[in-house]
């Protein structure tokens, strides 16, 4: 508590991102009607790359003052390191404040997951069955990665369900970097699979 307020901790990366900003916006907004306050600690790096500045930029949340705070939130999914998010966890488990995760599956903290699932599908029905597009290629983000094993699964599951063959072949990485899903694309002009 700080003064008269209850005080929720949010830990976020990359705020600047539309969407990261709008559930900031919103949490904020629903947040203040109830009477809490928002201390919001973020860096602009996903904190993936273990380069000096995303070592430095990774010191804010040690700023988070446990006393203070009632209650600690953490964007879960907006971490690339799941080492700070683990390390804020048992910070906060240490300092008996609550721990609410958004993104991710927690045993031992309340968790929230966003069903992400559901509106790629939608994509993926409009392109099919909307459009007619059947010669697809499905760029995904990384190997071994829940959200994009979630979003390939989802992919074959409509594939199937119209009576298109799933191959491995039209299937890429672009490890949600602007570079390999660059290279992904070269590879298929190259090979002369876009049209």
């Amino acid at each position: 508590m700080f003064g008269k307020y209850k005080i929720i901790a949010l830990c976020i990366t990359h705020i600047h991102d539309e969407r990261n900003f709008n559930f900031v916006c919103a949490l904020n907004d629903a947040l203040n009607k109830l009477g809490y306050k928002l201390f919001i600690y973020h860096t602009c790096y996903d904190l993936y790359e273990q380069t000096a500045t995303v070592v430095g930029e990774k010191a804010i949340f040690d700023l988070i003052d446990y006393d203070v705070v009632d209650s600690v939130l953490i964007f879960d999914e907006a971490f690339l390191s799941k080492d700070i998010v683990n390390d804020i966890k048992q910070k906060a488990d240490k300092a008996n404040v609550p721990v609410i995760s958004i993104g991710a599956e927690d045993k031992k903290h309340i968790s929230f997951l966003l069903n992400y699932e559901k509106g790629f599908e939608e994509v993926v029905r409009h392109i099919i069955e909307y459009h007619k597009v059947r010669d697809l290629h499905f760029i995904a983000g990384r190997k071994n990665d829940i959200f994009s094993d979630s979003r390939i699964n989802v992919f074959k599951k409509v594939l199937a369900e119209n009576n298109i063959e799933y191959t491995d072949d039209i299937l890429s990485y672009g490890d949600y970097w602007s570079g390999p899903t660059q290279a992904a694309v070269e590879k298929l002009i190259a090979e002369n699979r876009v049209a």
